[in-house]
């Protein structure tokens, strides 16, 4: 090895099981779909499903907001269309009553009209049915971040109540020694279940604007 230093394959291995195992939580999983990530199937067998069944449901979220942004676009520019469409409706009435209009050119103007017309009631009824499969969107993103806040709180309540108990324990000078290394790892655990509610708790606050 490179200047007498052998790596420790066995440590390294121990190391990247540990860290798959701190990522591979549903929260993480959850995080990592919304963002339009990808899964690259790392995860041990025993936490793969719960991560891959959260991760589905972020990526469902990230279509969905990609459907909104997409709904948007095209709702934007369907009523730039609209708008270039009465402006030239205006040039076309403007054009019909001018004393230089000869009939022929009225007659012209007359079907450049009715086509406008006809087509300018075609982005508004886009711009309607785009603006309402938007709002389905946004009222289903609402109810999925509902949710999630309401779920964490109910999630948080025992949890803290749990801790409290173990804190007070720990405190305990005439618990056993080994029911003492028993308790640390519970509010270990509890401690680390309590950062990922709290994460899941912020993403959905900034999903719903509280937070950024």
């Amino acid at each position: 090895a490179k200047h007498g230093v052998a790596p420790d394959f066995e440590a390294y291995q121990a190391g990247r099981s540990e860290g798959l195992r701190q990522f591979c939580q549903p929260s993480r999983g959850f995080n990592l779909g919304a963002g339009g990530g990808r899964y690259s199937g790392v995860c041990p067998t025993d936490l793969e499903p719960d991560f891959v069944d959260a991760f589905n449901s972020g990526h469902k979220l990230y279509n969905l907001r990609s459907n909104v942004n997409a709904a948007n676009s095209q709702i934007n520019a369907r009523r730039a269309a609209v708008e270039k469409k009465e402006k030239r409706m205006f040039a076309v009435e403007a054009a019909l009553i001018a004393s230089d209009t000869t009939p022929q050119d009225r007659v012209m103007l007359l079907v450049e009209l009715k086509e406008l017309s006809e087509e300018k009631g075609q982005l508004e009824a886009e711009i309607v049915e785009r603006k309402r499969a938007e709002d389905a969107a946004k009222v289903a993103n609402q109810a999925k971040s509902s949710f999630l806040a309401n779920m964490s709180h109910e999630l948080r309540t025992p949890l803290n109540a749990i801790l409290g108990f173990a804190q007070i324990m720990q405190r305990s000078r005439s618990l056993p020694s080994e029911h003492q290394d028993n308790v640390r790892i519970v509010n270990r655990s509890g401690e680390y279940l309590l950062s990922l509610i709290n994460d899941v708790l912020d993403m959905s606050k900034i999903e719903a604007g509280k937070i950024t």
